[in-house]
Formats: structure tokens, sequence, C-alpha cells
């Protein structure tokens, strides 16, 4: 049964409309606006003039200044990319535009833009919607991404071309049957791993898993809508 209860401000992002945002909590998303239906899991931020359409976003993700995820797309074949020539009602107040506006409709985009698990989009960056960023992935400032970007990937530029894998195949398979954010990583529990040696890492959290000394990561889910109104449900 759903609770009624108000989370701090910091985990609220900006809403746009009918928006209704799912996340884990805890978020920071006091900067990010969003736009849509917009999932967001535990430990994820979205930096000062982040905007996001209609986009799943994992756990534990960084995302920076000024990204764009997922934004709606203009027709490029018509007589015209401007909203008159397909329905937009941006400029509906003003009677000359009424009056010129056309009844045809540009088929939207209805595909979700989905970013995975422990991903980093730098500064700037814009994703195209229908894009999957795979975990761990890594996007430079600026990027323009258009395809789908592996897990443990860094990309940059415009448009976003790969760089370098982060780590070997081998460290990557491992990672990606870990999936280490689906676990309480507790300091204690895990003799104070130092997490700049990537395979010690691994290993300290796959035997703390086989031997149970840490648990599943359970966060509370919070729904957020335009009426101000926050459902939490312990998952």
């Amino acid at each position: 049964m759903s609770t009624v209860l108000d989370i701090p401000k910091a985990e609220k992002p900006l809403l746009s409309g009918s928006s209704i945002v799912t996340v884990e909590r805890p978020v920071h998303l006091a900067h990010m606006r969003c736009v849509g239906r917009v999932t967001v899991g535990a430990y994820s931020y979205g930096n000062v003039d982040t905007i996001t359409y209609d986009a799943d976003i994992g756990r534990f993700s960084s995302i920076g200044h000024r990204v764009i995820i997922g934004p709606i797309e203009h027709p490029t074949d018509w007589l015209s990319s401007s909203g008159f020539s397909w329905g937009d009602t941006v400029f509906e107040p003003y009677g000359g535009y009424r009056a010129m506006v056309s009844s045809e409709r540009f088929p939207a985009n209805s595909a979700r833009t989905s970013i995975g698990n422990d991903v980093w989009i730098g500064a700037g960056a814009i994703i195209k919607r229908g894009v999957t960023i795979g975990n761990g992935a890594i996007i430079g400032a600026g990027a323009v991404v258009t395809k789908d970007i592996p897990p443990y990937a860094i990309y940059a530029g415009a448009p976003a071309k790969i760089i370098r894998p982060r780590f070997n195949e081998a460290t990557i398979a491992r990672l990606q049957n870990l999936q280490w954010w689906n676990y309480v990583l507790d300091r204690e529990a895990l003799a104070n791993p130092r997490y700049s040696k990537v395979e010690d890492s691994i290993s300290v959290i796959e035997d703390a898993v086989a031997a149970g000394k840490i648990d599943r990561l359970r966060p509370q889910q919070a729904t957020i809508t335009t009426n101000g109104a926050n459902q939490v449900i312990s998952l």
C-alpha cells in the first residue's frame, strides 16, 4: 500500500506539464527539468540546466551541466521544420498563427532513451531520443550522441565516436556480471576497499556477495507529479 510522504527538495526535479517522475531514493534532481515520463535510479544526479525527456536513468549515474537527453524531434523532409507545419501550439494565442497552423501532424518519435548504471555524461552533451547508453559508459563534454553506446566505453565528439574502452574485455565482463550497483557497498563489510584498484575491488565485492556479507540495495521508490503528490513505496 502506498504512503503519501513529502521528500526533500533536493530530490524533486523541475517538472513540465503533466510529467511523471519515478525515482529510487536518494537522488539529487533539484536542478534537472523532466518532461514526460522519467525514471531515475538511486544515487544518480542531474546538474544545473539539464533537461530529460521520456528517459530511464540507472543507479549511480552522474549527469553534468546543460545536458539534454532525448529532446523532441522536428521533421527534416517537410516544407518547413517549424511548428506551424505540423500543428505545434506554441504560438496559439496569436490569431495570425491560428490561421496559418497546419492540420497535419508530425508523427512523434515515442522511443524512450535509456541511460545505464554508473554512467557519466559530461557538460553540454546531447543524447538523441531512443539511444541506449550502456552501464559504466562515459560521454565527453559537448558530445552529440546519435547511436547506442556499449558498456564501459568512452565516447566524445559531434557526432560522438569511441575514444577507448575503459577496461579490457575480461574486466568489463566481470563488471557486467557483478552489477555492483545492486548491492549496499558497506565499507566495513568490504574491509575498506580501494576503488582505484579495479580488479581488486571487483574480487572483494564478488567474494562478499558469495559469502552473503553485503545486502542487495532496496531503495524506497517515490513518484513525483506536477500536483506535488509524492507516493513513497518500500520496495
